[in-house]
């Protein structure tokens, strides 16, 4: 629904005493309402433009929360949010940015055990610039984990070993380097092998690095390692045609190829294609930014 102020839905929420999920609310900094009240049924929110006033709100209901989403708040009131936090056990979604430091992030580790997804937002919609220390501390804590999508400033093949060393539930990592840190140690393919062979559910793979992020042995191993891999999208990654070939000789359940600026030539892509059975769709961006969809045997088994 779209935004609304909130002070004008008390009425409508003291009758809602089912209501589970709402998406849209937001406190102006002129609210001060002592009786408003959230439904107690509540188990998912996500609210907007929030004053410091709102947290006494939203606190007797954190025990039950299990989605929240904090994309469009102020990063203000930091320490409200980690005392949030703290009230959130059984919180199972968060959508979040940068309210949240390696503080906050080794927080959510310790207390949110029943995390399954944690989305840190876009490069568009207040991205979570996540460094090396956060994302180890969200792997060390969270070990439900299922779906993993970030945005980063710096990644170690340490960082994604982690990751495979305790996401065994990781099923969907999507990971985009934005290249603020030139302290980033490339190439990524050790870090990428590791969490492959350890998150053995992953279905789902996709990889935006720079030049350098990823060399051809690391393709090799991508294809060696994700056999349940269904989509992969890589961008700026590969040395040359041998990265492509060598991904062809593994991911038998691959039905998804996304690539954008890798320099794979036609040949190589159009034996990919044919190569790989189980291939559905691909879609190519290059350096011309010319694109197509290729559709694959859309009817065969």
């Amino acid at each position: 629904m779209p935004k609304c102020e909130l002070v004008g839905l008390q009425d409508v929420f003291r009758y809602a005493v089912r209501l589970k999920d709402f998406d849209g609310g937001k406190f102006t900094y002129e609210e001060e309402d002592v009786g408003f009240k959230f439904p107690l049924s509540l188990e998912c929110i996500a609210l907007y433009d929030l004053n410091k006033t709102f947290f006494q709100f939203l606190l007797p209901i954190a025990y039950q929360l299990t989605e929240l989403n904090l994309l469009h708040v102020s990063h203000l009131y930091r320490n409200n949010y980690y005392l949030l936090i703290r009230m959130c056990p059984n919180l199972e979604i968060l959508y979040t940015h940068d309210i949240f430091d390696d503080k906050g992030m080794k927080l959510i580790g310790q207390c949110c055990k029943k995390m399954r997804k944690l989305n840190t937002g876009s490069e568009e919609i207040a991205p979570n610039r996540l460094t090396e220390k956060r994302i180890i501390a969200l792997a060390q804590g969270c070990l439900e984990l299922g779906s993993l999508h970030i945005n980063v400033i710096d990644i170690t093949n340490e960082a994604m070993e982690c990751i495979g060393a305790h996401l065994k539930n990781l099923c969907d990592f999507h990971m985009i380097l934005l290249k603020e840190d030139t302290e980033t140690i490339l190439p990524l393919d050790n870090g990428v092998r590791t969490m492959l062979i350890g998150c053995r559910k992953l279905e789902k793979l996709s990889i935006h690095l720079c030049p350098g992020g990823l060399t051809d042995a690391g393709f090799g191993y991508i294809g060696k390692y994700g056999h349940n891999l269904r989509y992969l999208s890589l961008c700026c990654v590969g040395e040359c045609d041998a990265g492509l070939v060598e991904l062809t000789k593994g991911c038998p359940k691959l039905k998804k190829l996304e690539t954008k600026g890798c320099p794979f030539s036609e040949q190589a892509l159009s034996t990919f294609v044919f190569n790989i059975y189980s291939l559905r769709y691909m879609w190519v961006l290059g350096d011309r930014d010319h694109n197509a969809w290729a559709m694959t045997r859309p009817n065969s088994i």
